[in-house]
């Protein structure tokens, strides 16, 4: 007589570590987060060089500014109705070139990224936080969709408009209040995507679309493998050979990531720049104070 068998319960194992997807920030998090840092970069590359030439405005030659940097900074000034204390100043040679480069590099980093953005629908720091735009057939957008989306838009229209009621109410000048309505207006401009399935003002104008992607920060080497048990992953990991890394290549890497590269470079180039600057403020002061010394010592012989 055979025995009946029995069914064994069925034990519920723990899913594995490389088995548990990997957690994303939600989207929006993601598109604020890119919008930042690419802000943060333009900032950054005029207010180094301009930090960097008001210190080193102290040398005893000076040369007129720049006609450019000086029509561009009575031009802000008349518009946000700033004083202007001195129409031809004179500055060091060495401020006349970090000033220059003040008022040109944000407009390189900018167009930079108006071109990535136009061709590839991905900034540097789009492509690192996941964010893609694109058009309605999934394609980049192109140059004259990117212009409409990001200068009229991201920045022409809500601060247009911030402007006019800073003039309207008669809060001018006072910069706080134009800086807070600009602001309203730009997060006016953002909110509208909780309408409009994620699109904001200035993808509605344009015709764009912002999507997500995979990206390849703080993600599980393991999660793209389709592991069915415990058992068989281990075997897999123990078993598989080790497979042999290729040799790292300088000029590969530097072509695989071109904007990482330019931001060392640039980094590189402008702490470059400020450590011989510094020396050679220290050797100008040295040979100052030496010549006091040599002085005083000529005084007191005397």
């Amino acid at each position: 007589m055979a025995s009946p068998t029995a069914n064994r319960p069925s034990i519920d194992q723990p899913t594995p570590t490389w088995q548990k997807q990997a957690k994303q920030l939600p989207f929006w998090v993601r598109r604020c987060s890119a919008w930042a840092v690419e802000m943060s970069l333009v900032i950054v590359g005029g207010l180094a060089p301009f930090t960097i030439g008001a210190i080193s405005n102290r040398g005893p030659v000076s040369v007129p500014l720049n006609p450019v940097v000086r029509g561009t900074a009575e031009t802000v000034a008349a518009t946000l109705g700033l004083p202007m204390r001195d129409r031809q100043p004179s500055v060091s040679p060495l401020t006349n070139l970090f000033w220059s480069g003040a008022l040109v590099l944000p407009i390189a980093i900018a167009s930079w990224q108006l071109y990535l953005l136009s061709t590839t629908g991905q900034t540097l720091p789009k492509r690192w936080f996941g964010v893609r735009v694109v058009n309605s057939r999934q394609l980049p957008p192109g140059f004259s969709r990117i212009i409409a989306r990001e200068t009229i838009g991201r920045w022409g229209i809500p601060v247009g408009i911030a402007y006019i009621v800073w003039q309207a109410t008669g809060a001018f000048p006072n910069l706080l209040v134009m800086m807070g309505l600009s602001g309203i207006m730009i997060a006016a401009d953002g909110l509208m995507g909780r309408r409009f399935h994620s699109r904001t003002g200035h993808d509605l104008l344009a015709g764009t679309y912002v999507q997500p992607v995979a990206t390849s920060f703080f993600t599980n080497p393991f999660t793209s493998y389709d592991w069915e048990e415990e058992n068989q992953s281990v075997k897999a990991i123990v078993l598989i050979s080790k497979p042999k890394l290729p040799e790292w290549n300088l000029w590969q890497w530097m072509r695989q990531y071109p904007g990482l590269t330019l931001i060392i470079v640039g980094s590189a180039s402008m702490a470059a720049v400020l450590g011989t600057f510094i020396g050679t403020q220290v050797y100008i002061q040295n040979q100052a104070n030496l010549r006091a010394s040599q002085n005083q010592d000529n005084e007191v012989f005397l």
